[in-house]
């Protein structure tokens, strides 16, 4: 049996960098959660 990869699931580059999508996608969740159930 192998051991699984330990950077499986590390990012191939750019790492602590997300894409303009992805900041994006997070600044709209923390204007819902800022203002959820109001």
């Amino acid at each position: 049996m192998e051991p699984a990869s330990t950077n499986a699931f590390a990012p191939s580059e750019g790492v602590g960098e997300l894409a303009e999508r992805d900041q994006r996608i997070l600044g709209f969740e923390r204007q819902w959660w800022k203002y959820a159930g109001a």
